[in-house]
């Protein structure tokens, strides 16, 4: 086996180790300050009209959060099952599951007792407002 000169062996560590150091910038040189990416808030929207759908996440993503969209109770539930997110807007009328069950449901989930859930409704019915608020939702938007 053949040796290995030991002034190339020193030589090829001092290479290893001036690869592995960090380069140190001259003082002259301004630091620019390491950002961490910017962390958007997660909404979900439950709705079975689309329009109204397409028009939270247009509002939501121009005022800068990141939209998840279900057409149902359900599938906002199947939903929260799989994602986190830092808020819900649900309808109240809506296949499958309604949105007083939507609201029972996640507030069942030991884990999202805190989630704010706002029901939005067109619902002018004084007695299908207070249940949403019976339900525990965080509030109830009306048009009326």
């Amino acid at each position: 086996m053949p040796t290995q000169d030991p002034a190339e062996s020193e030589t090829e560590s001092a290479v290893e180790t001036a690869v592995e150091q960090p380069v140190i910038e001259d003082a002259d040189t301004p630091e620019t300050p390491t950002e961490a990416p910017v962390m958007s808030k997660r909404i979900l929207t439950i709705d079975d009209s689309k329009t109204i759908r397409d028009m939270l996440r247009m509002t939501l993503v121009d005022a800068g959060f990141e939209v998840l969209q279900a057409e149902d109770g359900q599938e906002g539930c199947e939903v929260m099952d799989k994602e986190t997110v830092d808020l819900v807007i649900t309808d109240i009328n809506m296949p499958r599951m309604n949105g007083y069950d939507v609201v029972r449901n996640l507030r069942a989930r030991t884990e999202l007792k805190g989630l704010p859930i706002l029901v939005l409704t067109t619902e002018s019915d004084t007695d299908k407002k207070n249940l949403a608020r019976d339900r525990k939702s965080t509030r109830l938007n009306s048009s009326h």
